[in-house]
């Protein structure tokens, strides 16, 4: 029995995930999830948004649902032609993406990608879902015009070069690089409108912190539709920035939540945990001076100057 436990295993888990996808099938039929009701956190990949959702989901009744526009596992948005950084012009009419999003806030699809963090029975209890994006940030001015949200949604903004770093470190961008690929979407045209410099970015690092500067110019003004919280000062100053979310939501701070300020994130591959400093400079020492060289070029042409490669923290 020992030699075939691991096979048993496995068999035993992937019945149980059946058994709740089809219980959560059912369920939903039955579930009403007011669409505006659902707190948003973006953030970039590897940009601490899996962290933040966590530290929210100390909220009683909630739950997280997990990176709804992943092309792979949302078949809608596949359909429509939905880019990986899909961007959408704040007035801009795209009756398909509408109806993708009406879906999607109203917690659909339930698949074992979406659901991977809550169980069926936390999906009947649930009050209050936590929606997390890490490739969103380009569609906020105008998932904002389409709909008026109870709790304003989040954007946390790290520093590109971290990001870039940490992406580089989790190994999913392990793919070779060879040029900066323009995303063949609708409302490309930041893409197309740079595509000379983007054409001539020679590592995939640059890449990476051209992408950063691409979703992200237009959200480093402040916005009264959502919060902007800086990583750095949230890896210095958890509390403060989480009370002030809380406040503005009108809810009451859980109190579990003080256990995880200084707790890795599930997904986490390089967190420092309890010392902050060390958690913020780690990117500093991946690159060799020529590299961040050549990513402050990047920052320089898209006229970032909130972050740059001497510099740990945003200058805001």
């Amino acid at each position: 029995m020992s030699k075939n436990k691991p096979l048993f295993n496995r068999i035993n888990n992937r019945v149980r995930l059946e058994v709740k996808l089809l219980l959560l099938q059912v369920l939903r039929l039955f579930k009403t999830i007011n669409p505006e009701q659902s707190i948003l956190v973006f953030s970039d990949p590897r940009g601490g948004s899996t962290w933040l959702a966590e530290l929210i989901h100390h909220l009683d009744q909630s739950i997280i649902y997990w990176e709804p526009l992943h092309p792979k596992h949302n078949s809608t948005i596949r359909e429509i032609g939905f880019g990986w950084r899909q961007h959408i012009p704040k007035n801009a009419v795209w009756p398909q993406a509408k109806s993708a999003f009406d879906q999607i806030l109203k917690l659909a699809p339930l698949n074992e990608w979406t659901s991977m963090r809550f169980s069926a029975i936390d999906y009947v209890k649930c009050q209050t879902p936590i929606i997390k994006f890490c490739r969103g940030n380009h569609l906020i001015h105008w998932l904002c015009q389409q709909y008026t949200f109870k709790y304003k949604p989040v954007v946390l903004l790290r520093h590109p070069f971290a990001v870039a770093a940490s992406q580089l470190k989790q190994g999913g961008w392990d793919h070779a690089f060879s040029e900066f690929i323009i995303p063949q979407t609708k409302y490309n045209d930041i893409y197309l409108a740079n595509q000379d410099f983007l054409k001539n970015l020679s590592t995939k690092e640059e890449s990476l912190v051209a992408t950063w500067c691409i979703t992200n110019k237009d959200l480093l003004a402040p916005n009264s539709n959502w919060h902007t919280i800086y990583y750095e000062s949230l890896i210095t100053n958890p509390k403060e920035h989480i009370e002030s979310l809380f406040l503005d939501w009108g809810m009451e701070l859980p109190i579990s939540i003080h256990q995880s300020f200084n707790k890795a994130s599930a997904t986490s591959v390089d967190l420092v945990e309890n010392d902050s400093s060390k958690q913020l400079n780690k990117w500093q020492f991946y690159f060799d001076e020529g590299s961040l060289d050549n990513m402050q070029k990047v920052l320089d042409h898209f006229g970032i100057n909130i972050y740059s490669k001497s510099s740990l923290y945003p200058s805001i």
